[in-house]
């Protein structure tokens, strides 16, 4: 199913470069341990821009979730989206799947 995902990113781009950039996101995304940059992320040769769309349209497929820290913590709170945004899978079997967290019993595969 992992790979189904990454073969198939590319149709939620617009252009060509978009679709390189979610599938270069999707790729890299799940090894990311801290709050993200789009600006170099993970090393890539993308730009800001692009970077950001591919999460963008990642969030609006349902596949992560962009959470932007809160600045206040009194209603109404203020979300900081000039600060470094965390980033959260939505399916947590695929990313256990992605490190390799399972094992075969039996020729069942069973999460550690």
């Amino acid at each position: 199913m992992w790979q189904a995902y990454l073969d198939g990113v590319k149709k939620y781009g617009v252009s060509k470069i978009e679709g390189n950039a979610i599938q270069y996101v999707l790729s890299v995304a799940p090894g990311q341990k801290d709050r993200i940059k789009f600006t170099q992320f993970a090393n890539a040769t993308f730009n800001r821009k692009e970077i950001n769309i591919a999460f963008k349209s990642l969030d609006l497929a349902r596949v992560v979730q962009l959470t932007y820290p809160v600045t206040s913590t009194e209603p109404p709170m203020q979300v900081g989206y000039r600060k470094r945004p965390g980033l959260q899978f939505l399916e947590t079997g695929l990313l256990n799947y992605f490190h390799g967290f399972y094992r075969l019993v039996g020729g069942k595969t069973v999460f550690k």
